[in-house]
């Protein structure tokens, strides 16, 4: 049996040392439990290593747990296979297994959530009972609730989403503002950090990031494309494409190349493919119709094509250079 003190006594290979450390009477093997208060109720626990003060304070007849640090897995009941290291790491879970959480403050409001990886400070701080997230990252998805199926990789990550499933958000503040969102693909730094839109696909720095971002159905890859995007249906591919598209008239658009449909805000279902000549990104207004702010139903295809056309509708330009001199344009 375990002394008064739980001080370095083995029983069927369980090793405790500390205050009140392991149980009387405990039957488990293969255990170490380590520091004040730690793992104080185990009974049949197994292959559990438990270090820091109240680590594992209350589990019983679990396995497999490596819980590291300060109250870490403190309210641990019947779950098992948790790793948990840094100060109350974990500090919630009560019978949710197959978890992974490294860092202080780590899914410390997790309960019942199973197969979830947390990396990071207060990465996943407020989940209670979300299954299979992945949130990696300085308070990635700190405020997710109950979301499943989530991947989030930055500082900032999914910082404000609460409740949304089958997300990935990669990069820094990727998805920083999406609260409810699914089914949404957010890659580069703060892309789509405004998006409050479900089922889009977002890529590249800043792209889609400034806008109210209601948008649905929307593609957006790209540095800055569509950033001040709101609009629905769009397809923007190319750096800074569709950048000014910040109203929900600004739909069904097809916009391809560098600084394509630059200027576009109020335009609708139109077709603008070829980008600017400047490589250096200064925004020399040539991409295919740079100017075009408020026409509809325009198919504009070439490099520096109509791209002084402010309005227009129902036209149909194609080739390099094609109408450089004009400005508005109809049929």
């Amino acid at each position: 049996s375990l002394s008064s003190r739980g001080e370095n006594e083995q029983v069927q290979g369980t090793i405790s040392l500390g205050d009140t450390a392991g149980k009387r009477g405990a039957i488990g093997v293969s255990n170490i439990l380590i520091g004040v208060n730690t793992g104080s109720n185990v009974s049949s626990d197994s292959r559990c290593t438990v270090l820091g003060s109240n680590a594992g304070s209350v589990m019983s007849g679990t396995s497999d747990n490596t819980l590291v640090g300060f109250s870490a897995g403190h309210n641990i009941t019947t779950a098992s296979n948790i790793t948990a290291l840094g100060s109350n790491a974990g500090a919630s879970i009560t019978t949710g297994g197959f978890n992974t959480l490294i860092g202080k403050d780590t899914r410390t409001a997790l309960t019942t959530g199973s197969g979830n990886t947390m990396l990071g400070y207060q990465a996943g701080l407020n989940q209670t009972s979300g299954n299979v997230n992945v949130l990696i990252g300085y308070e990635a998805g700190v405020l997710l609730n109950t979301g499943d199926y989530n991947v989030m990789l930055g500082t900032n990550a999914g910082h404000s989403l609460s409740s949304g499933v089958m997300n990935t958000f990669l990069g820094s503040s990727a998805g920083f503002n999406g609260s409810s969102i699914s089914g949404s693909v957010l890659i580069g730094s703060a892309a789509g950090a405004s998006n409050q839109a479900s089922n889009i696909t977002i890529i590249g720095t800043q792209a889609a990031s400034n806008g109210a971002a209601t948008g649905i159905n929307n593609t957006i890859i790209g540095f800055q494309a569509g950033y001040n995007s709101n609009g629905n249906g769009n397809t923007f591919l190319g750096n800074k494409a569709g950048f000014s598209s910040v109203d929900s008239t600004a739909s069904c658009n097809t916009l391809i190349g560098n600084e394509a449909g630059y200027s576009l805000t109020t335009g609708a279902r139109n077709i603008l493919i070829g980008g600017t000549t400047d490589i250096t990104g200064g925004e020399s207004q040539d991409a295919s119709g740079w100017s075009l702010s408020s026409g509809t139903d325009n198919t504009i295809i070439g490099n520096n094509a109509l791209p002084l056309a402010t309005t227009g509708i129902n036209n149909v330009a194609l080739g390099n250079n094609t109408g450089t001199s004009i400005t508005t344009a109809a049929n």
